[in-house]
């Protein structure tokens, strides 16, 4: 397997939390005028302390792909989960979906990692796409700036993956809309039945693996769904053989496998003089 995990471990598990209040904009159902704006509050004030603190009180490290609005209007959350030992990744600027012109593209990553460098003080490792919405110059961007990895496609279940024919050298860890909070806003219980019957699936039959899980403040952070979360990260640490861990932890023990190692230049563009920034 190209995943090595650590000792007596048998799967991981990578708890990612899209910080992401932009995600209900105008225009959806959900996203209109004073309920759209209040949900983001809810999601600051109320959604996030409660995901920290149980996170701190089950002792899980966790990804926040964070998109650069909330960077820029919330530094003092992102230093509140920065304190707690959670990594903060890239993740839009506005929570856009995939940018069909490949300058705007590149621009947008200019402003995107100027404003991560400043508001978190390093470059982030890795890069998950508002809406899982790829375009074809998206892995060759990422490349190209220097990400060790991207959390935004499916080309596999529970193994990291090069996704072929892009030689970006950036390593996929695969997602699903199976584990993720989003579809589930009203009919919590099944979907959390469900993210328990994949992990019993994986941590039976897949050695090595890497179960993915999406969450959101503002849909995650309802007291019924922390609640159920609560219990749902509870069975998980009842395993002795479960690795919490962050996606670029994951990256880390992840190598190529036997035969298909990828020799290619890691070029890293210097975009501190891209504009756009605001």
């Amino acid at each position: 397997m190209a995943v090595h995990l650590p000792t007596g471990v048998r799967i991981a598990v990578a708890i990612s939390v899209d910080f992401d209040t932009d995600a209900l904009r105008p225009g959806t159902i959900a996203g209109v005028g004073h309920h759209a704006s209040s949900t983001r509050r809810f999601a600051v004030d109320v959604g996030i302390p409660r995901l920290l603190a149980l996170f701190r009180d089950l002792d899980v490290v966790t990804t926040w792909p964070t998109s650069d609005h909330d960077l820029v209007d919330f530094p003092d959350v992102v230093e509140d989960v920065l304190d707690e030992g959670h990594e903060i990744a890239l993740h839009g600027c506005h929570h856009e979906g995939g940018v069909p012109e490949p300058d705007r593209e590149r621009e947008l990553m200019g402003t995107r990692l100027r404003r991560h460098d400043r508001v978190v003080g390093r470059a982030p490792s890795g890069f998950r796409a508002p809406e899982w919405a790829f375009t074809d110059a998206t892995l060759g961007i990422l490349g190209d700036t220097g990400f060790a990895w991207d959390s935004s496609l499916a080309g596999t279940e529970f193994e990291p993956y090069r996704p072929s024919g892009h030689e970006s050298g950036v390593l996929e860890i695969p997602v699903s809309w199976y584990l993720d909070d989003w579809p589930c806003v009203e009919d919590h219980r099944p979907v959390f039945r469900r993210w328990r019957e994949i992990f019993d699936y994986a941590h039976l039959r897949v050695q090595d693996g890497v179960y993915t899980l999406t969450i959101r403040p503002q849909v995650i952070g309802r007291a019924h769904h922390v609640a159920a979360l609560e219990e749902f990260l509870r069975y998980l640490r009842g395993f002795g053989d479960v690795w919490c861990t962050t996606l670029s932890e994951i990256r880390r023990v992840w190598s190529e496998p036997p035969g298909e190692s990828v020799h290619r230049e890691n070029r890293k563009v210097d975009y501190t003089s891209t504009p756009g920034l605001t």
